[in-house]
């Protein structure tokens, strides 16, 4: 009887260090990656158009968050330029100001090299 507790408890205490590894391989991942095309989308300003992307994309490409897309997933990313400006991105806005002095340059520029 003894050797049967001895032998049991051994077996318990390999099988609890067993146990994380395990644990590890049957855990589930809780992040799921999303993946969603940069699209026109509307805007909810001004009844502007803007790009969906996510909002640290938005943020550092200098746009505006303005609504959502991609289902919640992504935000309406909405650029604007000035006198002197360049943009590659679609859907920019020329803004101009009562301060701009003519002639006012802005130059838009491909953003791929398949673009004519």
């Amino acid at each position: 009887m003894r050797l049967a507790q001895c032998l049991l408890l051994n077996s318990f205490l390999l099988s609890d260090s067993v146990l994380p590894s395990e644990r590890a391989q049957k855990l589930l991942n809780v992040f799921t990656i999303v993946n969603f095309p940069n699209s026109a989308c509307n805007s909810s300003l001004d009844d502007a158009y803007g790009t969906c992307y996510t909002a640290s994309e938005c943020t550092a490409l200098g746009g505006s968050k303005s609504g959502s897309c991609a289902s919640g997933f992504g935000v309406c990313c909405s650029f604007t330029g000035n006198c002197g400006g360049s943009t590659t991105l679609n859907n920019t806005y020329f803004m101009s100001t009562s301060s701009d002095t003519s002639p006012c340059k802005f130059t838009v520029c491909k953003s791929s090299s398949d673009i004519c």
